[in-house]
This record gives structure tokens, C-alpha cells and sequence, in this order.
């Protein structure tokens, strides 16, 4: 297991792992004001994203530096990989999402044998960069803000597989799901990280300032 897709966002959406998951922009800016360190990317609510190849695992951690800004009524759309409304076999995957409207951090996952969105409540989250993780390691769904964990859920089977790509950004390019804020330091693996492992991530970036 390893990194599939490392996407730095220095001023382009390459893909940094050795896989050439490199992303298309749309809507999409960069600059150094825009990241948590160097430049990160800016989207502005208006159904802008970053589409990535399609890539199937069975299981999967995704690790993303956030910060959104205030918007009433806003679902933020970090990570997607989700079919619906969006062409090819329309078949759901996961999304991870801010939900402004009723602060909360949501984690949906679609398997092979069942689908759940993990709920994790965080009142503060707006106007802050954050590092979230997200896990679904075949029978829990766990989400860590900060290095910390937050959130855990059962949930069984292997990821639907589907032919959508990774997309930062927007669920479908609609505007009720999208991020109006930053991403910064996205990382999607196909093996599950350890407690320490995402603390070791959280430290590695805070280790810049």
C-alpha cells in the first residue's frame, strides 16, 4: 500500500507521488496567500474544482489542509469521488464535506455492502486552516481534525468502485456543494494510517512555522 496521489498545489495541481495523477483545472486559482505552506489552491464557491484520473482502492485515508471561508448555507466539498450528476455510470463513492449550515465535518462512504456519512460536530472550523483525515479501513469510518480523532463509525464491505475521478473542490459542479476557501497538502492512500501516522502528518506541516 501507498500514496496515490500527492497534490501539492504550488501554483498547478501535479500530482507529486510518482503516480502522474496530475489534475485539470477549472475555475481554479493559486497563490501564495491561498496555502498553509507555499501557495495552496483557492476555489470560490461558484462550482470551481480540480478533476483528477479515476482511481479504484478497496480502502482508502485522505489527508487535506482546509480553510473555508464563511459562507450561510454552504456544504464545503473537499474530497469527492461520487458519480451522481456528474456523467459516466453516475455510481457513488465518498465525499468529505464541511456542512456550514449545521457545522459539521460529514465523511460518506458508499460500499459494496452498505453507505454511511459519519457526523462530527466542530462549531469553530470556519476561518481556520485545518488538517483533516478521513479513513475507511473495511469496517470503520474515523475522521481526524488536527491530528486528532474526532469521529468513528461502523461500516463494512469494500469502496464502489465507479469510473469518476478524484475531485477537489465540487461534488457534480453544482454550486450547493462546493468549497469557497483553500486546500492545501492533499494526499490519497490506499492503505490505512495509524493514529501516529496522522499525527506525524499534522506535525510534518506544522513543522514549517
Amino acid at each position: 500500500m501507498a500514496i496515490k496521489g500527492y497534490w501539492r498545489f504550488n501554483g498547478n495541481s501535479n500530482d507529486y507521488s510518482g503516480g502522474g495523477n496530475n489534475g485539470t483545472d477549472y475555475l481554479a486559482a493559486y497563490g501564495n496567500a491561498y496555502g498553509k505552506i507555499n501557495q495552496g489552491l483557492y476555489l470560490a464557491g461558484n462550482a470551481g474544482y480540480v478533476d483528477t484520473p479515476s482511481q479504484n482502492f478497496n480502502y482508502i485515508t485522505v489527508s487535506v489542509w482546509v480553510k473555508m471561508m464563511n459562507t450561510v448555507g454552504q456544504a464545503h466539498l473537499f474530497v469527492s469521488k461520487d458519480g451522481y450528476l456528474r456523467g459516466g455510470d453516475g455510481l457513488r463513492g465518498y465525499n468529505l464535506f464541511y456542512d456550514q449550515s449545521e457545522s459539521n465535518w460529514k465523511w460518506e462512504v458508499f460500499t459494496t455492502s452498505s453507505s454511511n456519512t459519519l457526523v462530527v460536530s466542530d462549531v469553530s472550523a470556519v476561518g481556520k486552516w485545518k488538517h483533516l483525515v478521513a479513513i475507511f479501513n473495511g469496517t470503520q469510518q474515523l475522521i481526524f481534525v488536527d491530528g486528532v480523532q474526532k469521529g468513528v463509525a461502523s461500516l463494512t464491505g469494500t469502496l464502489r468502485t465507479n469510473t469518476s475521478g478524484i475531485r477537489f473542490g465540487t461534488r457534480n459542479s453544482t454550486t450547493g456543494y462546493s468549497l469557497n476557501g483553500y486546500l492545501d497538502e492533499a494526499k490519497v492512500d490506499d492503505g490505512i494510517w495509524s493514529p501516529a501516522k496522522v499525527k506525524n502528518e499534522t506535525s510534518r506541516i506544522l513543522g514549517f512555522f
